[in-house]
């Protein structure tokens, strides 16, 4: 393997990195809303009944990632009001207060 001095470095390469980076930048965005919609997806047929394991077959994936899916962002640790009353218990989604 051949390493390069700083001089003898010209630069190829970066300018596509540049653009490859800035395609990541854009994609980012549309790649979080249709994870977003995914699980929206998966959780309005949960509630129809379709089980974990048609949805996986459905999807080509294990009934395992379906489930990390739907609990990936549901807080692991309970939850208590000021007053030290729980509020939510160990990895349950919370319910709207007023």
């Amino acid at each position: 393997m051949t390493v390069l001095e700083a001089s003898e470095i010209d630069g190829r390469g970066l300018n596509d990195l540049k653009l490859l980076n800035d395609a990541i930048r854009t994609h980012q965005g549309q790649v979080a809303e249709l994870l977003k919609r995914r699980k929206q997806m998966i959780l309005r047929l949960r509630s129809q009944r379709i089980t974990y394991r048609e949805i996986a077959e459905a999807m080509d994936v294990s009934e395992q990632l379906i489930y990390k899916i739907i609990r990936n962002d549901i807080p692991r640790e309970p939850e208590f009001d000021a007053q030290g009353n729980l509020i939510r218990k160990r990895g349950q989604i919370g319910r709207a207060h007023v």
